[in-house]
């Protein structure tokens, strides 16, 4: 897992949204519509694999953490972060291990580990609860990935 050494809020946004999901199988869906709205121009690629991780980051905050939920997008000259926050203070855990091709859970964060440039998990400033997050780099105007060299 890649750390980054500031709280994804610290550096100064040229754009940032807060929502609240609900805690149901809808949220991924919502949280991927709001990805589109709030950065209509990413490029194809990018936004595709911005969608899937979400998703990912949603889908583990909805079967693995507690209500509520909230989704936080930063745009930034240089990258957009995108967080998720749910009340759950067990952090997630990178499986090295790719598991069974029939096993229909455990990609997630290797997907996320394999598409973001910089991602993470800290404890929140809540009572209770857990932030995951990462980063897509701005590279020649669009957003992009910096590398996909696979697990990092």
């Amino acid at each position: 897992m890649r750390a980054m050494d500031k709280n994804p809020a610290q550096a100064q946004p040229q754009a940032h949204q807060l929502t609240e999901l609900p805690f149901t199988r809808e949220a991924p869906s919502t949280a991927r519509s709001q990805l589109r709205r709030f950065a209509p121009t990413l490029s194809g690629t990018t936004l595709d694999d911005g969608l899937v991780m979400v998703s990912e980051l949603v889908t583990n905050a909805i079967q693995h953490g507690l209500p509520e939920v909230t989704l936080q997008l930063w745009l930034r000259t240089d990258r957009i972060t995108v967080a998720v926050l749910d009340r759950g203070d067990v952090p997630p855990s990178l499986i090295c291990a790719v598991p069974p091709g029939d096993h229909p859970h455990g990609r997630g964060l290797l997907l996320v580990n394999a598409l973001a440039a910089r991602w993470g998990v800290r404890q929140t400033d809540r009572e209770a609860g857990k932030t995951v997050w990462f980063d897509l780099d701005r590279v020649a105007g669009n957003l992009r990935p910096a590398t996909r060299s696979g697990i990092r």
